[in-house]
């Protein structure tokens, strides 16, 4: 089991009330001030439709590609072949503990990565020292400083209300966004606060008024002075028959009452304009294509397969990239990085239509740089066990300038 959920179970009154310096400085900048009167955590930014939706796309589709553990058998990249009998295959490929499947663990891990910045998770090992599960720590409950000997270390809130628990920097597994010291990312909510604030202050609006009937608020104007019973009466007698399930009813003014609208037209907000530009800047924010997040005003069938190529590069390869580095360094000995890595298969999201495809392989198989086998391998097919699966063809009119002097020189001597 692991030390934090070991220590989860102890209780002692008064840690929360009294924290560490480390946890108190966390709680200090836990929050982004969004300036539009109500505060953006990176929980509450999910309930903004084009936040929850980046986040999601990237965490999911990085967590449905393949991740495998591979060692190399020789000095081409290519020479290498799955390591299965790894304990730590499994880990990476199926499950990452008894809880969590691998593709569960990715998606959260990256997701907090996405919202917070960094996404961190209890490496535990066996006596031998080798990884056995991999646990998911909640990026609130996670602080990370030096120690009195310049060493990284993680202080983990228990979720009991308990101590917090040190963990050393080789038994937690961080994956971290832009950060400025290289080990602590940037959270994005933080930094985006503001425009995340306006597009949700956007949606409270619209919400209100629709809860209102759409009907705009305003002011009564009487010509002359109400009394205290006659105020209270009119008071009520407008909330309990024009509001609620009531609104939208048509309003009976006597006594020479006159009604003013005080709401400002959405035109004149540019309501419709905003509610189309905050999406745009989330996606500005998670580099990601706005056709990914349903933006679909400037998408076509011409461009949308280019987005998708520059979706895997710009956007995907870059958090893989990260999540592979950290396994190779956490969770591999010294001795098996040198001849072991980990890598996601994108293979699949790069893939066009199935006719491009074979028309490519095509290319390739005639140009004599693909061999069946190399075409299986990309469409995830088993190899072909016979002499000419690894066989390449080299086309008659394709001969190098040397073969070619070499054939004239063979001609000259006969």
């Amino acid at each position: 089991m692991s030390i934090v959920m070991q220590r989860s179970r102890v209780t002692e009154a008064g840690t929360l009330a009294k924290p560490t310096a480390w946890f108190a400085r966390w709680l200090q900048g836990a929050y982004g001030d969004s300036d539009v009167g109500f505060e953006v955590t990176e929980t509450t930014s999910l309930r903004f439709t084009a936040v929850f939706a980046a986040v999601k796309t990237i965490a999911e589709t990085a967590a449905t590609l393949p991740l495998v553990l591979y060692e190399r058998q020789g000095q081409a990249d290519n020479d290498r072949r799955r390591a299965y009998a790894h304990p730590l295959y499994p880990i990476l490929h199926d499950d990452a503990s008894s809880e969590v499947t691998s593709q569960v663990f990715r998606e959260t891990i990256i997701s907090h990565a996405l919202l917070w910045g960094n996404g961190y998770a209890e490496i535990e090992r066996n006596n031998a020292g080798r990884p056995v599960a991999l646990h998911i720590l909640p990026p609130p409950r996670v602080g990370v400083e030096r120690n009195a000997q310049g060493r990284i270390v993680y202080h983990v809130q228990s979720a009991g209300g308990g101590p917090p628990v040190t963990l050393q920097a080789k038994d937690v597994f961080h994956l971290a966004g832009l950060g400025h010291d290289g080990i602590v990312g940037y959270s994005p909510i933080r930094l985006a606060a503001r425009a995340i604030g306006l597009g949700q202050a956007a949606e409270r609006l619209g919400a209100r008024i629709m809860a209102n009937g759409a009907v705009p608020g305003g002011v009564l104007e009487h010509p002359g002075a109400l009394g205290d019973d006659a105020l209270q009466n009119l008071k009520r007698t407008l909330e309990d028959g024009f509001t609620g399930k009531n609104s939208g009813k048509p309003l009976i003014l006597e006594e020479g009452m006159k009604w003013k609208s005080m709401t400002i037209p959405f035109e004149d907000l540019q309501f419709l304009e905003l509610r189309q530009y905050q999406p745009v800047e989330i996606a500005r924010l998670y580099r990601i294509p706005p056709h990914k997040i349903g933006i679909l005003d400037k998408a076509t069938f011409s461009n949308i397969e280019q987005q998708a190529i520059e979706f895997v590069q710009d956007t995907m390869l870059p958090w893989l990239k990260r999540y592979e580095n950290e396994a190779r360094r956490k969770l591999l000995s010294k001795s098996e990085q040198r001849s072991m890595f980990v890598e996601h298969l994108v293979d699949g999201l790069l893939r066009g239509d199935t006719k491009s495809r074979f028309e490519a392989y095509r290319i390739g198989r005639d140009g004599g740089w693909l061999s069946p086998n190399d075409i299986l391998q990309m469409e995830n097919k088993p190899a072909r066990t016979d002499e000419g699966g690894d066989e390449y063809i080299r086309p008659l009119n394709m001969v190098g300038s040397k073969e070619s002097e070499d054939d004239r020189n063979d001609d000259g001597n006969s």
